[in-house]
This record gives C-alpha cells, structure tokens and sequence, in this order.
C-alpha cells in the first residue's frame, strides 16, 4: 500500500515537471509557421474533421438502428402474448 501511494505520488511530480518544461518552450504558433507547414497543418484539421464526421454519423445511424429495434420490441412481444 505504501509502495503504491509512493508511486502515486511520484508519478504526480513527474507530470508536474513535464508540464513546466513544456511552459518554458513554447511551440510556434499558426502564424509563425512556413507556408508548407501551414499547409499540412490545414490538411490535417481537415482530415481530422472529415473523420470526426463520419464518426459522429456512424453513431447516430447506429443509435437510430437502436431506437427502430426497440420501439418494434414491445409489439412483436404483444404478439407473442
């Protein structure tokens, strides 16, 4: 038990210090970056978004499939009664 609450305990300093190592480096921002850069970056929200689309689709129609099989559950088991 006390092994694990050390463990707990360094594992929270550890992101402590990632967290303030990446404060001191900050990344370059949008504007900051090459036309090619800039680019790819846009490419990859785009594809990003396109995914997250389809993701978002996928479930709905799932959830409709869902909907669909439980409201005709209760009278297929009326009929059976």
């Amino acid at each position: 038990m006390k092994s694990l609450l050390v463990l707990a305990f360094l594992s929270g300093v550890g992101v402590l210090c990632a967290q303030s190592a990446r404060d001191s480096a900050p990344e370059p921002r949008f504007s900051e970056l090459s036309l090619q850069d800039s680019e790819r970056l846009g490419q990859q929200r785009a594809l990003v978004a396109a995914v997250r689309q389809k993701e978002i689709r996928h479930s709905s129609a799932e959830q409709d499939e869902k909907r669909l099989a439980d409201s005709t559950a209760p009278n297929q088991r009326q009929g059976l009664q």
